[in-house]
């Protein structure tokens, strides 16, 4: 009867390495979705400085498809954490799984600026993606705030964006 105990016991521990390894598997292959999604959000607001709208909204939603990332990722634009006090909500597309801040620094007289550009604010947006991580018990209990991803773009000047493409309109 001994050998039995000792049978269920390294079955036990089977089962439980496979589940901590699919555990750890989903987790990765949600987090590079995540990952892939932000990027490809930041690339079309730079490459729009900042104003995407129309065609370059439906290639984020084409995108988001094309990858599978699930857009119920995100709920509540306005509760994310990783975002400064004097951030803007641009776009609240939460049901497509993302959202958009924008960021404005006053930074006058500062050696880094341009001379051109010293008076007037930069600023930049701040994209915010979810790990579409269900756990129900886990979730109900704690929000999971480390499964947010987040990415900046580059600065923009106000007078610089002059030359939008007619694409981001």
């Amino acid at each position: 009867m001994n050998e039995g105990t000792g049978g269920s016991i390294v079955l036990a521990i089977i089962v439980v390495a496979i589940a901590f390894i699919m555990s750890y598997l989903a987790y990765n292959v949600n987090y590079t979705k995540a990952f892939r999604m932000k990027n490809k959000v930041i690339s079309l607001y730079e490459k729009c400085s900042g104003s995407c709208y129309g065609s370059c909204k439906n290639e984020i939603v084409q995108y988001r498809k094309d990858i599978g990332y699930d857009p119920k990722a995100i709920t509540n634009c306005k509760s994310i954490p990783y975002v400064p006090d004097n951030a803007e909500l641009v776009d609240n597309s939460s049901g497509n799984g993302y959202c958009v801040f924008k960021i404005t620094e006053n930074r006058n007289n500062s050696p880094q600026i341009e001379s051109q550009y010293q008076d007037s604010p930069r600023y930049y947006y701040r994209v915010i993606t979810r790990i579409n991580i269900v756990i129900p018990i886990i979730n109900n209990i704690f929000d999971l705030g480390a499964l947010y991803v987040t990415g900046d773009t580059e600065m923009f000047y106000p007078q610089a964006n002059t030359d939008i493409p007619s694409y981001c309109s």
